[in-house]
């Protein structure tokens, strides 16, 4: 395989276009409609889909729905104002601000400058807030988790270790960002939020650097990283711990 991924198809320009006439064409009575995802991030490659948010007044929202347009995979997340909310409440217990970068980090398709600058606002400085901070009851159970995952992979045989690496990596990320008060993401969307805070310059530790690096080097490199995450927040737990 080509270690380079191949192009998206249309440029940004293009997808853009592609998406508002789709919009139009779906929903006619939209109120707004935003294209957000790879493609408005520069990231989109052959295999990735358009993901275009549309807000109606009421019915028949809210629904996602999958298609395709001249021959591209379109996602389509269609909401009102109240689901929208209730969305974006859902992504902060997940701490995946999902809706609202669906909102705040895309292309406008169509709607008044007023509502569209009203919804964009309020997703943006729910974004620039960031979630809410870990209690000390989730931090424990983070750390007693981790504290086992890092204890199986460290003598486990290689078939065990392929996955486990992977769940070790993405315990130790999730702990360190609700730590850090950060965002996070599911599969590759947490591997961005990773690299996201790092690039703040946030990472005094050196913490970051070391799980960025296990995710090229994997085994050795994530038990190490695991243990210096947990060595900010209490250290190993086991003994002791408790859940009612």
């Amino acid at each position: 395989m080509s270690s380079e991924p191949r192009r998206f198809r249309w440029s940004l320009a293009e997808s853009v276009e592609a998406a508002r006439t789709l919009a139009l064409q779906r929903f006619p009575d939209a109120e707004c409609a935003w294209l957000g995802g790879s493609v408005v991030r520069g990231t989109a490659t052959a295999t990735s889909d358009l993901d275009v948010l549309v807000l109606l007044n009421g019915h028949p929202a809210p629904f996602r729905e999958s298609v395709t347009y001249d021959g591209v995979p379109v996602e389509l997340f269609v909401q009102t104002h109240e689901s929208l909310r209730r969305f974006r409440d859902e992504d902060q217990r997940r701490r995946q601000p999902t809706t609202a970068r669906l909102v705040a980090d895309t292309a406008r398709l169509l709607g008044d400058a007023a509502t569209l600058d009203a919804v964009e606002r309020e997703c943006r400085a729910e974004i620039e807030a960031g979630p809410r901070p870990l209690s000390p009851d989730e931090i424990d159970r983070q750390r007693y988790v981790l504290t086992d995952l890092v204890d199986d992979l460290t003598e486990a045989p290689s078939a065990e270790a392929t996955l486990l690496v992977a769940m070790v990596l993405e315990g130790a990320i999730r702990l360190l960002l609700g730590l850090e008060r950060h965002w996070q993401g599911t599969g590759k969307g947490l591997v961005r939020e990773l690299e996201h805070w790092y690039a703040t310059g946030a990472d005094d530790s050196g913490v970051g650097a070391l799980l960025l690096a296990a995710l090229e080097d994997p085994r050795r490199l994530a038990v190490e990283a695991a243990e210096d995450v947990l060595n900010g927040c209490g250290g190993r737990l086991f003994e002791g711990y408790r859940i009612g």
